[in-house]
């Protein structure tokens, strides 16, 4: 079992008030914004549930993803829970904005990875769970959509496990009944570790209700293989289920809480985001396993000594507010108006979605936007002793796609040019080169609707409207095999007269290694103004 160690808890116990980060990432249309819509109205973040079908939720706030009907950047909001602050980072499911969801991946104490219940579908989440259990991350899976879902949960799990190298623990069983059309539907569930059974509401926590008979096999299996699991890391455990003895529920939440903070179980919860089913099971789990802010700065050897250092993830440019840094106060407290570093902290915004609150201090654990620190850019750390790189923020992977770009309006090319290192600042996965062969100005990224969201971007943010043309190709004339030319010259010119014995040897040389001019002249005299003609 996990050494549960004194410097583990410092950071706070549920309850405490103390600031968490969790981030909700999944495949594109997994259902992540829904779920985060849930969340805001089951806390009472919100008194209406929005749609992201209406473009009325939270989350994928921004113009270019509501007109999509997609994230194309990370959302925040936070929330109180039971006396807990918990900051949600929503972040885009499309491959070509992978970069915002390491970068909020690398923040957060507990990653909630979010999937339809489809075992073909499962492979999608393997960039993501690659990345998380690389850097230990403690992950939750959320098998979001159950409710309209045929698929067995066994099935569902053995793939998810094919992907995954952690072990992974069921937490819940369905509960279904036949509907009208003949279909499975998922009406409630059974919780492992409790023994309770629930059902599902449209609206609103799910009712206790009386285990039904025909899932007590099933749920008894299922108990079964999770105290199993867990027995791998707990010898009292172990040796209780092999005396056939049954474990106290106490001891079942330590080792779910140990072994998930060790980063060597995965839970596995089941719901519905759209309809709010399983959302207060998950903010249960989170509230009872995730890490604090202290536990996650130690996983990522981030040394403060107790003294205020925040870390930005993400920069915005907004026409009101200017630069914005998104950061995560690792330590200290961030106040208004403070030196830090040599750089002064502006105004503290805690954004809501698209909305951002004033504040007038930041505490460790928090995310907060730090206004007008020009010095400071995503990857970067902000302490009293400057503005230092972060050694493992994930890099953006280079372009593979390209467009060339020119200004509607001739006027507007210096801005254009402004725009364009906003916009790389703000997403580092994207960039701009004036290639000077053909002429062009190029707008690089991850693919096409990465850069329709860029030059989108630049019309409705920066006021700038572009034309967009395929890149032309820079043909270049190269040699593709050697040769060599021998040759005498003689010529009488009274007295001693010219003479001068030739060799030429021309060859191709590595692709990208450019142009090698070689002087092999021995004996004799050229005058040195005759080299370059050759």
């Amino acid at each position: 079992m996990a050494d549960l160690n004194t410097e583990t808890i410092t950071g706070g116990r549920p309850g405490s008030g103390a600031h968490r980060v969790v981030a909700l990432c999944g495949p594109y249309l997994s259902g992540k914004t829904s779920l985060l819509e849930s969340i805001l109205y089951a806390t009472g973040a919100i008194g209406r549930r929005g749609s992201t079908r209406a473009g009325t939720s939270i989350g994928d706030g921004a113009t270019e993803a509501r007109k999509r009907g997609m994230g194309t950047e990370i959302n925040v909001a936070s929330v109180d829970y039971l006396g807990d602050q918990w900051t949600f980072l929503d972040v885009p499911g499309s491959i070509e904005f992978q970069h915002d969801a390491f970068a909020a991946l690398a923040v957060c104490d507990t990653a909630v990875l979010v999937c339809e219940p489809s075992p073909e579908r499962v492979v999608s989440l393997t960039p993501l769970l690659k990345y998380i259990e690389d850097r230990h991350i403690p992950h939750i899976i959320f098998v979001n959509k159950i409710d309209s879902a045929e698929v067995r949960v066994r099935d569902m799990l053995a793939a998810l496990q094919a992907i995954s190298t952690r072990k992974l623990l069921l937490r819940q069983v369905p509960i279904r009944r036949a509907a009208t059309d003949g279909s499975e539907e998922t009406v409630g569930y059974v919780d492992l570790v409790s023994e309770r059974a629930y059902r599902y509401k449209t609206s609103g926590a799910s009712d206790l209700i009386e285990m039904p008979a025909e899932i007590l096999p099933r749920e008894a299996e299922a108990r079964r293989e999770m105290l199993e699991t867990l027995s791998e890391f707990d010898d009292t455990l172990l040796e209780q289920l092999i005396e056939d003895v049954a474990p106290e529920k106490s001891l079942i939440y330590r080792d779910l809480h140990d072994e998930f903070g060790a980063d060597q179980i995965a839970p596995v919860l089941l719901g519905a985001g759209d309809r709010e089913n399983g959302v207060r099971r998950l903010l249960k789990a989170l509230r009872h396993d995730t890490p604090f802010v202290d536990v996650t700065a130690k996983r990522r050897s981030l040394s403060s000594n107790g003294v205020a250092m925040a870390e930005c993830f993400k920069v915005l440019h907004q026409s009101h507010a200017g630069k914005l840094s998104l950061c995560r106060v690792w330590s200290g407290t961030l106040s208004e108006g403070q030196s830090l570093g040599g750089q002064r902290v502006g105004s503290l915004l805690r954004p809501f979605g698209q909305r951002l609150d004033k504040i007038t201090e930041a505490k460790a654990g928090e995310i907060v936007a730090l206004a007008k620190v020009e010095a400071l850019s995503s990857g970067q750390t902000l302490a009293a002793s400057g503005i230092s790189a972060s050694a493992d923020f994930p890099t953006a992977d280079p372009p593979v796609f390209a467009l060339a770009l020119a200004a509607k309006n001739r006027n507007d090319e210096v801005k254009l040019s402004g725009a364009l290192h906003k916009i790389v600042e703000e997403d580092p996965s994207l960039a701009f080169e004036a290639r000077g062969e053909t002429h062009e100005l190029l707008i690089k990224g991850q693919g096409e609707m990465h850069l329709k969201v860029a030059v989108d971007k630049l019309a409705g943010r920066y006021n700038v409207a572009v034309d967009t043309v395929a890149t032309r190709v820079a043909y270049r004339e190269t040699i593709q095999a050697g040769t060599q030319q021998h040759a005498r010259y003689k010529r009488q010119t009274g007295g001693h007269g010219q003479f001068a014995d030739i060799k030429v040897e021309i060859k191709p040389l590595p692709r990208g290694s450019g142009f090698r001019f070689v002087d092999k002249i021995v004996g004799g005299v050229v005058p040195r103004n005759f080299i370059p003609a050759v």
